[in-house]
């Protein structure tokens, strides 16, 4: 039987119908898996962290190069990442501590200043205000990354900005994804540190 001649440019065209989704399908796999990936990094990122805290010895400078290096091995700059960090005296406290001073010289409150004494969680030699906490405190420590997208078009489809120019549904406003994670842990009963005092 002889093919007709619309024939063979109809396959083209079906072949070519089928192949746009199919494509996006693929790419969008691919996606997805090394987002699904760098989430699993982060997560596994943030138990090291809590043990590192828990036991004591690390400062929050410690605590944050590990998070950023670990996300930098999955292609996550330490410019897109964002760290923060409570210590609490307990579960149901609301207060943000900071390393407690022991002496407070005139004037009264705020970051210490010449005479005044705390104690150095860090182990830096400076006051912070940002602490892994003494032994028994609630630790909570907070990670937020910029995924950027592989492929850009998947973005592009998703619409990176609304009409109004608010910030798209992955929750930014250029089109990354961002990835947050989060632990709260009470810190093992290590010894506190030595009184330093600011001369």
């Amino acid at each position: 039987m002889l093919r007709r001649t619309g024939e063979r440019g109809a396959v083209t065209i079906e072949f070519a119908m089928v192949l746009v989704p199919l494509m996006m399908m693929l790419l969008g796999g691919i996606e997805y898996g090394q987002f699904a990936y760098t989430n699993s990094v982060l997560k596994s990122a943030m138990r090291d962290v809590s043990r590192m805290a828990a036991t004591g010895g690390h400062s929050i400078t410690d605590l944050n190069l590990t998070v950023k290096t670990r996300l930098a091995e999955v292609g996550i700059p330490a410019a897109d990442v964002t760290t923060s960090a409570r210590s609490y005296a307990q579960f149901g406290d609301l207060y943000s501590k900071s390393e407690p001073i022991t002496q407070d010289n005139e004037p009264k409150g705020g970051a210490p200043g010449s005479g005044d004494c705390f104690l150095d969680f860090d182990k830096n030699g400076s006051w912070s205000a940002e602490t892994t906490g003494g032994a028994d405190d609630v630790l909570h420590y907070e990670v937020t990354a910029r995924y950027h997208l592989m492929f850009g078009f998947l973005g592009v489809m998703a619409g990176d900005r609304n009409a109004d120019g608010d910030k798209n549904w992955f929750g930014s406003e250029d089109g990354a994804i961002l990835l947050r994670a989060n632990t709260t842990i009470r810190n093992e009963p290590f010894n506190n540190p030595p009184e330093t005092c600011i001369p």
